[in-house]
């Protein structure tokens, strides 16, 4: 394929997936700190409604390795809700009620990683939503290990071969 054939197709691509999020109807994207309509064009009115969360990390991945539970905390009118516990990277809050304002807080290793507020307005009743966490797929891996690396962080190791000991860096 030609080198100018194949930017044009990468740049219709960047241009057209922000816009399937909003007639999808299935599933939406949510990063920090956002406000989002949940809605499918042409769709139906239902009083309740069942959603996924998939939590992810800001390359894509799930949230779900290293042994470490993530907690979301639903908020209904700004007033404390339910909390939720995953290892899996994946909930399910069922009987939503549509047209409502919830809030969802994402807590991994007790550090806030995604804040989003969201209403359903003409939803089926199975909506999943992916959570864009601020985490990256470095300090998941590097759970997997050492357990007790801080967030933000990543631990280094320098095997010293005259003495024999291990010295740690501190980045």
């Amino acid at each position: 394929m030609p080198r100018v054939k194949q930017k044009a197709i990468i740049l219709a691509v960047l241009f057209i997936a922000p816009a399937l999020d909003s007639i999808n109807g299935i599933t939406y994207s949510s990063h920090y700190n956002r406000w989002m309509m949940l809605h499918t064009i042409g769709g139906f009115q239902e009083e309740n409604f069942n959603l996924t969360v998939i939590l992810r990390t800001l390359s894509g991945y799930l949230l779900q390795e290293g042994n470490v539970i993530a907690q979301v905390r639903l908020f209904y009118n700004n007033t404390y809700f339910r909390d939720y516990w995953t290892d899996n990277g994946r909930i399910k809050i069922e009987n939503l009620k549509a047209g409502k304002d919830y809030n969802l807080t994402v807590y991994w290793k007790n550090v806030l990683v995604n804040k989003t507020t969201f209403r359903a307005i003409n939803v089926t009743n199975e909506v999943s939503i992916d959570v864009i966490c601020n985490v990256s797929k470095l300090q998941i891996e590097s759970l997997n290990y050492r357990g007790d690396m801080p967030i933000g962080g990543v631990k280094i190791y320098v095997y010293h071969n005259e003495s024999g000991n291990l010295y740690e860096i501190l980045t």
